[in-house]
């Protein structure tokens, strides 16, 4: 057995079983890869962002092998995929939810070495769009002292009274019309 560590890389390795009368089996080999380096960190390109639409790609460049994996700032994975022997990757990441997000990007080799964090990039992701309402029809003050006035007219009952703040209300009081004429005075 050799003194000097195994060096980065391709390896394989034989065997052979010798009993005691010389008699020796077949050699059996093997192959493995030492991968002691740790890869530098992914890039991770920015998206599109603000962006109504949940689903969304990433890409960027790695080392070729790597596997690469997009997290959030909770380090919860939103996709991840094998960088090509070109040194890109691209991974989509289907159904992100409304929000905002900082989101980077690790690789780790074959071997199982990880990188450190890409540059963060941030993302925002709206599919809610606002409602649409007809404004409302706010009653004014103005109004609501004609609509006393026209009724103390119809029905002749009419007191006023001072709210606490000074300002001045009505309240109008009236006996139950018959039906046909009270439509009539509430138009």
């Amino acid at each position: 057995m050799a003194d000097n560590p195994l060096a980065d890389g391709a390896h394989s390795v034989s065997v052979v079983q010798q009993d005691a009368a010389g008699n020796a089996s077949n050699p059996v080999t093997a192959s493995f890869v030492i991968d002691t380096h740790v890869p530098a960190a992914p890039t991770l390109d920015a998206p599109q962002s603000p962006t109504a639409n949940p689903d969304v790609t990433f890409t960027g460049r790695g080392e070729a092998g790597a596997r690469v994996s997009v997290l959030d700032s909770y380090s919860r994975l939103l996709c991840s995929a094998a960088v090509a022997a070109s040194g890109a990757w691209n991974c989509a990441a289907p159904g992100v939810a409304d929000g905002d997000y900082l989101l980077t990007a690790l690789q780790a080799t074959l071997a199982g070495r990880t990188s450190g964090p890409s540059a963060a990039i941030s993302l925002s992701v709206r599919t809610l769009q606002a409602p649409l309402f007809d404004a409302l029809a706010s009653p004014t003050r103005n109004s609501w002292r004609s609509r006393c006035s026209r009724r103390r007219r119809a029905r002749s009952t009419r007191s006023v009274r001072r709210t606490p703040e000074g300002s001045e209300g009505c309240l109008c009081i009236s006996s139950v019309l018959p039906p046909s004429r009270e439509h009539a005075e509430n138009t």
